[in-house]
């Protein structure tokens, strides 16, 4: 047989066999993202470009972010038994049009698939009131939310959420600082499970630098001036790969003339900070002082 009259039979064979799966699964809803049709005042859509280059809505980004949850915790006895998907279209109350995340389930399954069913959408639910909560109390600085477990013991805090599951924890910091915390316009995202609606409020994004109360000294080399920032780059053994940060004007000479001569620095620096998913990390600084360590050559 040649090529050209095998492709057919073996195309036909392939739809069947997906028309063959599709008849073993019932699809089910699980949230919908409502389109905002009746509200345009009320939403600013924004974009977002998807690590694939192609440009998404900002709001549906929410979805996407359950929908890889989930899908990463099928086991592989599970695989062929459900699978989670996105789906646009109308509900299945033909009233909303909508970006809905749904579940497959094999009829007939020795699984409780309903059971997987209605965990995964007791979760959903319960991050996203975490969502609308935290949201609601930190006004665009999601960045200083630390999400911990009910098991630990910690000192309470306006920007400690105590979360009761270990699934519960990392959905909402997915959710939190891979979406609240990029959000950059303020909007309103619409959201229903069954018959639940829920509204969440975004405000635009605010994370900004501080000045720390801590000084540091370190000893470096200079591996570039950048004269077009103020800013140099240093590398020493107790920093990690290169750090940059500004220097005054008067400094530029003992710079340049360090980095020709490859000579070691000890500068004191006044590190900047700001939140990265509940902790004060270290994003450059300012140099005040600068000393030249100059070591005698063995003659």
């Amino acid at each position: 047989m040649s090529l050209k009259n095998y492709l057919p039979n073996r195309f036909n064979l392939i739809i069947t066999w997906r028309e063959f799966m599709l008849d073993n699964f019932i699809r089910k809803e699980i949230i919908s993202q409502i389109s905002p049709n009746t509200k345009k005042n009320d939403i600013s859509i924004v974009f977002k470009t998807s690590n694939a280059g192609a440009k998404i809505k900002f709001d549906t980004e929410i979805i996407t972010v359950i929908k890889d949850f989930l899908s990463k915790k099928i086991t592989p006895q599970h695989k062929n038994t459900f699978r989670y998907a996105l789906e646009g279209g109308i509900d299945s109350n033909n009233q909303l049009d909508s970006s809905i995340l749904v579940i497959y389930m094999q009829e007939n399954s020795d699984y409780d698939m309903e059971s997987i069913y209605l965990c995964a959408k007791k979760l959903i639910r319960k991050c996203l009131n975490n969502l609308i909560e935290i949201s609601n109390k930190h006004s665009g600085n999601v960045h200083k939310v630390k999400i911990l477990s009910a098991s630990k013991k910690v000192t309470a805090s306006p920007d400690i959420f105590i979360a009761d599951s270990e699934d519960e924890i990392l959905l909402t910091q997915s959710l939190i600082y891979n979406v609240l915390s990029r959000s950059k316009n303020n909007c309103t995202i619409f959201f229903k499970i069954d018959e639940e609606y829920f509204d969440l409020n975004l405000v635009r994004s605010i994370n900004p630098k501080m000045e720390s109360k801590e000084k540091i000294q370190i000893s470096c080399i200079v591996t570039s001036v950048d004269d077009h920032y103020g800013v140099i780059a240093v590398k020493g053994a107790d920093i990690k790969g290169n750090k940059q940060y500004q220097f005054e004007p008067q400094h530029r000479q003992q710079l340049l003339e360090a980095q020709l001569a490859g000579d070691e620095l000890i500068i004191d620096v006044t590190p900047m900070e700001k939140f990265s998913q509940g902790e004060l990390v270290e994003c450059g600084g300012r140099i005040t002082n600068i000393k030249t360590v100059k070591y005698e050559k063995l003659i």
